[in-house]
Formats: structure tokens, sequence, C-alpha cells
């Protein structure tokens, strides 16, 4: 998460003029409003379509993390990197 942030707020002054400025920070802006959507879009699918992780199914697991208590799917650190990733290619296409 702190990389992410990092990067776009880099990405917020970088620019070689004003104009290559402005482009970034609208990019920037849309990469926040698609993680946004994406955290709401994950939320909501984990409402409606729980799904259980597998040492769920299986006795006698002993897990060498704390338990999670959230859906496997669909992953969220996932969601919010494609969204992103998506929201930038979008900003930048010709």
């Amino acid at each position: 998460m702190v990389n992410r942030v990092l990067v776009l707020g880099w990405l917020w002054f970088a620019g070689r003029d004003e104009q290559e400025t402005k482009e970034f920070q609208v990019a920037v802006l849309r990469v926040l409003l698609t993680m946004a959507w994406v955290t709401i879009f994950v939320q909501l699918m984990n409402t409606l379509v729980p799904r259980f992780r597998p040492f769920d199914a299986l006795e006698g697991v002993r897990l060498l993390i704390y338990r999670p208590r959230d859906p496997s799917f669909p992953a969220h650190p996932v969601a919010i990197v494609v969204g992103a990733r998506v929201a930038l290619l979008a900003a930048h296409r010709p």
C-alpha cells in the first residue's frame, strides 16, 4: 500500500511542463476513483458470493499466520492493482 501511495504522490508532481503535470494529475485522480470503485465492488462480491478459504474445508489444519476473516475471492490487493493499471493505461491512450 505504501508503495502505491508513493508512486501516486510522485506522479502527482511529475511532469516536464504544466500540461504534462495536469495530465498526470488527471491520471492520479482516475486511479484513486478506480481504487474506490474496486473496493466497493470487492466488498459487494464478498457479500453476495461467499467463497470460503480452503483451510476451512479441511480438519486439523494448523495455520502459520492469523486466520483471515474475509472470503478468498476476489482478492482485494489484486483487484486494486489491476484497477489502477487499467486506469493508467486508459489515461495514456492516444
